[in-house]
């Protein structure tokens, strides 16, 4: 709408000046007029008055125009005094055969140049009628006062040269207002177009950014997948002989205590720290390969598994402890604690549920500021026949502008370099395949609280 306008603006600008410019020609030419009288009959006669007055009336519609901003309210006034004045001085200096004849083309060009486009040759052919009719009437009457004698000027040549006249500028004018709202219509075009264009750059800018985040996000799992199947083949090699050495233990033990039934008491007795050594290095060997087989336990867990599309039974409470597991030892300043039902259980594929919940347990570590004074709290429950998991934190909290955002791909309100913006995106995804819904409440500087409703097992 802003460009109608301005377009319909530059459109009457021009018109605008000309009228100015006819204006200030009306006032000259009546003041020449009343000068010339003056030097002619050394005194102010009637037709003087007249001119004073028309002259009057110029300057006031340029002032009007120009400064007051009248234009649009003073064209068609303008056009009915000089045709009324065009009649009277008609009768009063000769007609067509004294100065008038000129005032009369005059006229007609002055309709021609300050009317709308849509009214242009209405008022030529009205204003060309209007000369023919006083042409008509002095050569058929005798009521023009004065007619200098010897003329040789014909009626009908002035009347075929005026009309060339007026047909000529009617046809330039009209023609150069087509050619200049051509030019300002495809100005606002270009406007458009330059617009456009900007729009279009700044998309593939972050269309770019986009793919860059992508990329890296890719090359991050790519990266992780290969770190879970290397870790799952080492843990799976590693079991073994940590099976075998925690399977000796107990036999150690039974043939140590019949090595004693072999030996004198006395004997026993002098080597009393000897077997008490031993038996702690077993009970060492014992309690150190059950934590190591444990560790492993938990890594396999964490590890791709091979068909990921298969949905089983998970322990809600196992599962927790599997992921805490390992952030409890990559942030040990932070207080990880969690309260999980014992019987809660959902089904569903087991890494990529590992997955989402690692990704909303990290989202929460990464906004603590201050890891000292940390807090990642896990609690799980039955409600009606869904599971609901609260994960709340102590972090800076999310802005309200930015809460419906948060699952949208690639937003984030990391610093560049920090986040791809694909972490809750990937959970929701996630969950949702898992039937699940989550939700995000958060403030500012206290804290932020995920729920996720899952159907129960």
């Amino acid at each position: 709408m802003s460009e109608i306008t301005t377009l319909s603006h530059q459109v009457n600008r021009l018109e605008k000046r000309l009228f100015e410019i006819i204006c200030l020609l009306m006032f000259l030419v009546m003041m020449h007029g009343l000068i010339q009288g003056v030097l002619v009959f050394n005194r102010l006669s009637f037709l003087s008055y007249i001119e004073a007055f028309v002259a009057a009336i110029g300057l006031s519609f340029f002032y009007l125009s120009k400064y007051r901003e009248w234009f649009e309210k003073l064209r068609f006034p303008l056009i009915v005094i000089v045709n009324s004045f065009l009649v009277f001085f008609w009768y009063h200096l000769s007609g067509y055969l004294g100065p008038t004849a000129v005032g009369g083309i005059a006229v007609v060009i002055i309709s021609i140049i300050i009317v709308p486009g849509r009214w242009r040759t209405q008022f030529m052919i009205f204003g060309y009628a209007l000369i023919v009719f006083l042409v008509i009437s002095q050569l058929r009457t005798n009521w023009v006062q004065t007619a200098p004698e010897g003329y040789p000027t014909m009626p009908y040549d002035y009347l075929v040269m005026a009309l060339a006249v007026f047909l000529v500028i009617n046809y330039l004018k009209n023609e150069f207002d087509k050619e200049r709202r051509t030019v300002l219509q495809q100005n606002v075009e270009l406007g458009f177009l330059n617009k456009e264009l900007e729009k279009t750059l700044n998309e593939k800018e972050q269309v770019i950014e986009r793919l860059k985040n992508t990329s890296e996000q890719l090359i991050e799992s790519a990266k992780l997948a290969s770190i879970g199947k290397l870790t799952a083949g080492l843990a799976h090699e590693l079991n073994n002989p940590l099976n075998y050495i925690g399977g000796i233990v107990t036999p150690a033990k039974r043939d140590l205590d019949e090595i004693k039934t072999f030996i004198s008491p006395k004997n026993i007795d002098e080597s009393k720290e000897v077997f008490e050594d031993l038996d702690r290095l077993l009970d060492g060997v014992e309690s150190g390969t059950r934590k190591a087989s444990g560790i492993i336990h938990q890594l396999i867990k964490l590890s791709p598994e091979e068909n990921r599309e298969v949905f089983a039974p998970i322990n809600l409470e196992n599962a927790i402890k599997s992921i805490l597991f390992v952030f409890e030892r990559s942030y040990p300043s932070i207080d990880f604690g969690y309260k999980i039902d014992p019987a809660l259980t959902i089904n569903g594929n087991h890494f990529e549920f590992n997955q989402a919940l690692n990704n909303i347990i990290q989202n929460s570590v990464q906004a603590i500021p201050d890891p000292e004074k940390g807090r990642v709290k896990i609690s799980g429950y039955q409600k009606e026949r869904s599971v609901v998991i609260v994960i709340t934190d102590n972090g800076t909290g999310i802005e309200p502008e930015h809460l419906k955002k948060v699952f949208d791909p690639f937003f984030t309100t990391k610093n560049p370099g920090e986040g791809t913006g694909l972490g809750l995106t990937l959970a929701y995804s996630i969950l949702k395949k898992h039937s699940g819904e989550i939700k995000v409440e958060s403030v500012t500087g206290i804290g932020s609280k995920v729920t996720v409703f899952l159907p129960g097992h």
